[in-house]
């Protein structure tokens, strides 16, 4: 009989909060963002635009890729490279002690590589088409950091890249899962990666989507999930990978679970646009109480939402109404809102939940000031959620798409 508990084994984190889980323990206490100014030279960003991010501080993945290997790896791919290494290490393994051809790897991105293709646009476009660099293109693919990953770990499983925006690493979590219970692998490597680059921080400002400093406002750019005011989200980069692997297995290596992992389900908005936030929350609501009573789990039964909310006008707003399928406001479990301090990245509510459930601390929202009545949410004002067993992790992003993921505490 296969057995169907998955654990979480190890988890790397490299992020702008810094290198290491402890790092994101840190910031989550912590006030507000480590933001740093972006290199504004190259005139993309409008004058009076976001001027802030919180990209990655120091890179060097030396200690686990030789100097020629990284001559021919783009930023994505080295992030997502230096945070398998480091999840692997927390788990207790080599990568010669992976199964090669019964490891796979699921790993999501919301925009892919930016800087190699900028580069081989502007070869192809300046230069003409003789001169793109073969290197470039290769690089330039969402799919090349997972496959350098593959490459050089030299696991030959299933390989996917999953480009569904925010709610892109609950898709990933929900497919890898899915595979070790099936038993088509004994190891799987998932997770989340990005890079910030100058053009795509502005890109992202020029559709209003970063937060913007304010006349009298004191927390300038700080993206305030979840309050009145808030008027975009924090740009950041980085990569959060984990190792999952079926209970018995970790166990019968002398591993052990930082959290068990339960894909509760996926839904789409078919009225959402493109581009956007659906504007009815009513069949995503409905979409989670199916999935709820299908997994039969009681609402209250789950100690606190991890949230996706980051300070997007439509997008918090969404999110909000959906977990008011859960009753009243004063029924609703605890609400964290990690993105508060770690920026938009899907990895950063993974890192914030086994925060939780470690018995981490939190500190108060950043910039949470004045309840949105549309929304009629107070995220966790801070401490310790104690005796957190269980907890829900909504993603849901534009275009439609929503995945729920419950992580509960690992028992042996």
């Amino acid at each position: 009989m296969n057995d169907r508990t998955q654990w979480l084994t190890g988890l790397g984190c490299l992020t702008g909060a810094g290198t290491g889980r402890a790092a994101i323990a840190d910031r989550l206490v912590a006030g507000t963002p480590p933001l740093v100014a972006v290199d504004r030279s190259a005139g993309y960003h409008l004058p009076t635009g976001a001027r802030l991010a919180l990209p990655v501080p120091e890179l060097d993945p030396r200690p686990w890729v030789s100097t020629g290997e990284l001559r021919r790896m783009s930023r994505p791919s080295k992030l997502a490279v230096s945070a398998a290494h480091l999840a692997l290490e927390e788990a207790g393994l080599t990568p010669e002690a992976l199964p090669s051809e019964r490891t796979g790897i699921w790993l999501a991105t919301m925009f892919g590589p930016s800087e190699f293709t900028e580069a081989l646009l502007r070869q192809i476009l300046i230069e003409g088409p003789q001169c793109a660099s073969p290197l470039h293109f290769t690089e330039s693919v969402a799919n090349a950091p997972a496959a350098q990953i593959a490459r050089l770990l030299q696991v030959r499983g299933p390989n996917l890249t999953i480009s569904q925006r925010e709610a892109g690493l609950g898709a990933a979590l929900a497919g890898a899962t899915r595979a070790l219970a099936n038993s088509r692998v004994d190891v799987a490597i998932v997770g989340w990666v990005d890079e910030l680059t100058p053009l795509l921080h502005a890109f992202l400002d020029r559709f209003r989507a970063l937060a913007r400093a304010e006349p009298g406002r004191p927390d300038g750019e700080t993206p305030r999930p979840f309050d009145r005011r808030r008027n975009g989200v924090l740009a950041t980069e980085g990569a959060v990978i984990a190792i999952l692997e079926p209970r018995s297995r970790a166990l019968s290596r002398g591993g052990r679970g930082l959290a068990r992992i339960r894909p509760l389900g996926s839904a789409f908005d078919p009225m959402c646009g493109p581009i956007g936030w659906s504007a009815d929350p009513t069949g995503l609501a409905a979409a989670l109480a199916d999935a709820l009573k299908r997994a039969d789990i009681e609402p209250g039964s789950i100690d606190a939402v991890v949230s996706g909310a980051s300070g997007s006008r439509g997008g918090d707003r969404l999110e909000g109404r959906v977990l008011a399928s859960f009753g009243s406001p004063g029924e609703l479990p605890p609400i964290l809102a990690p993105k508060g301090w770690l920026g938009e990245s899907p990895g950063t509510q993974l890192a914030a939940a086994v925060h939780a459930l470690d018995g981490g601390a939190f500190g108060p929202v950043p910039g949470f000031a004045e309840e949105d009545p549309e929304i009629g949410i107070s995220p966790f004002p801070g401490g310790v959620l104690r005796q957190a067993h269980r907890l829900l992790v909504p993603s849901m992003a534009q275009g439609g798409a929503a995945t729920w993921t419950l992580i509960e505490r690992a028992e042996a």
